[in-house]
C-alpha cells in the first residue's frame, strides 16, 4: 500500500498554507480565470507531512491507497477552489470552492473575504486590540 494526500473539503477554508509549506512543490495551486485547484504530485512528495502539520483546520490527511505512484506520476487534483479578490488589498487569492450548501459558517465570515496576508494582519490587530494596545 502507498500513501495518498487528501484534503477534506468540509474543513478546508482555502488558506493554501499546505501549498506554501511544501518544500518540494508537490502541492501546487493551478489558477484559472475564476477558479483553481490544489494538485498533488506523489512523485515529488517526500511525505514530510508539513502540509498536514500547518493546516489550521485539520483538513489535510494522508490515507492508504492501493495504487503505487512512480516518479513520473501525474498531478492529482485534491481540492477545487474559487478565485476571488481580497476585500482589503484587491489581490486575487484562492478560496475553497464548495457550493453554498457545503460552506461552513466559518467560510462565510468576512474574514474569509481577505487574502491570507490580510487575514493574518487582521488577526494580529484583533489580538492587539484585545490587549488594549494601540494598533500600528
Amino acid at each position: 500500500m502507498s500513501k495518498r494526500l487528501e484534503i477534506r473539503p468540509e474543513r478546508c477554508d482555502g488558506c493554501i498554507g499546505c501549498v506554501r509549506s511544501c518544500p518540494t512543490g508537490a502541492l501546487e495551486v493551478e489558477q484559472f480565470e475564476d477558479s483553481g485547484r490544489i494538485t498533488w504530485d506523489a512523485g515529488r512528495c517526500i511525505f514530510c507531512r508539513r502540509c498536514e502539520a500547518v493546516c489550521p483546520k485539520d483538513a489535510v490527511a494522508f490515507s492508504e491507497f492501493d495504487l503505487l505512484f512512480g516518479p513520473r506520476a501525474a498531478r492529482v487534483p485534491v481540492m477545487d477552489l474559487t478565485v476571488t479578490r481580497c476585500s482589503a488589498c484587491g489581490r486575487p487569492f484562492a478560496l475553497h470552492g464548495g457550493s453554498s450548501e457545503t460552506r461552513t459558517p466559518a467560510m462565510e465570515s468576512d474574514r474569509l473575504a481577505l487574502c491570507p496576508r490580510c487575514r493574518q494582519r487582521a488577526t494580529v490587530q484583533a489580538q492587539i486590540a484585545k490587549k488594549g494596545e494601540p494598533a500600528s
